[in-house]
């Protein structure tokens, strides 16, 4: 019986494969375009191969920060989406409703910046991309019980989840004593008391029992952040790879860690598949081969965004990892996100 970790390497083998040999682009055109856009040729390499045309790709790479909806979330454990809105115009900037988020607001102009609005000091709303907002969405955690945010980081999503179920305790983790300090504060800011936070790795999540819904916003390479001058770097392939080891590991803890008939998201803020449907698939399998329990990928809800891949460098997935939503710059101007909801039956 293999493990995930082995399955895992399988697929980065082939996928190393297809890179190497430049996702079918020339090598000079390939170097040119990484030199153009500050990226690695690994990473162009990779966009060709799962984008698919010469156009797409330099799509990708040409999207910047202008070309992504500049958006926040209202807090609706103290105001309104529409409420908020007239504070903000009134201050001088100028919103409209952000529609794939109940509570999302996108800034087309504000003569300050967005941090220095009283209303942010006040904990009236929290800046967030408009994908990012989306895996809480997809998690649906209304009426769960116990939820866990198993890379929680500063505690966007954590709070996002207070706003949906303030009553249900949310156990939030990370292993950044530096983060869970800035979660505090913003939690404090936004009034979001329901959170517990815990300082470990969640590959220990099993030690906390289980849980209705659980949320792996997992650690990645930030690909999808490319846009942004903060995340536009070089990826090599390697760095991928040692991204989704970890990301495996932390994705069987966190389904192993599920209630019968629970339900976790998986995303990242990643777009390449490595990182994306081929750990999922990973786990998945082994999950089921070692009669752990059963899992299944389920529709997220969300109303916009790409299928999820099932064809890349050679490797085939189940036509169920289309229930995947995929996100890009500059298809949807948001971050590159994807996301993946799977329940234990």
């Amino acid at each position: 019986m293999r493990s995930a970790l082995e399955r895992l390497s399988e697929g980065l083998a082939l996928a190393r494969g297809a890179v190497e040999r430049g996702g079918g682009l020339a090598p000079r055109e390939l170097a040119a375009l990484a030199e153009r856009h500050g990226a690695h040729p690994d990473q162009v390499a990779r966009y060709a191969e799962l984008l698919g045309s010469r156009e797409e790709v330099k799509g990708m790479l040409g999207a910047r920060e202008g070309d992504v909806m500049r958006t926040l979330r209202a807090n609706t454990l103290r105001v309104d989406r529409d409420e908020l809105a007239s504070r903000l115009e009134a201050k001088g900037a100028s919103v409209r409703p952000y529609r794939h988020a109940p509570y999302g607001l996108v800034v087309e102009e504000s003569p300050i910046p967005l941090a220095a609005y009283h209303e942010h000091l006040l904990g009236l709303f929290y800046i967030q991309g408009p994908a990012s907002m989306l895996p809480v969405l997809a998690l649906s955690p209304e009426g769960a019980s116990r939820i866990a945010d198993a890379a929680a980081g500063v505690g966007g999503k954590a709070t996002q989840i207070s706003q949906h179920n303030p009553r249900s305790p949310v156990i939030a983790l990370d292993v950044s004593e530096r983060k869970l300090m800035a979660l505090k504060a913003n939690a404090s800011r936004l009034g979001a008391f329901n959170i517990v936070a815990y300082l470990m790795d969640a590959r220990g999540i099993g030690s906390l029992g289980e849980f209705d819904r659980v949320l792996l916003d997992a650690p990645c390479t930030g690909e999808g952040l490319m846009p942004f001058a903060r995340g536009r770097r070089p990826r090599p392939q390697g760095e991928v790879e040692s991204a989704a080891r970890v990301q495996v590991e932390l994705l069987e803890s966190a389904l192993r860690s599920l209630k019968p008939g629970g339900e976790l998201v998986y995303s990242t803020c990643s777009t390449n598949f490595e990182e994306n449907e081929l750990v999922v698939h990973s786990v998945l399998e082994a999950l089921e081969d070692s009669g752990a329990g059963h899992f299944s990928l389920v529709d997220t809800g969300l109303d916009f965004g790409d299928a999820g891949a099932v064809e890349y460098a050679g490797i085939s997935l189940p036509s169920q990892f289309r229930l995947c939503r995929r996100f890009y710059p500059h298809r949807h101007a948001t971050e590159g996100f994807t996301i993946c909801r799977i329940r234990r039956s």
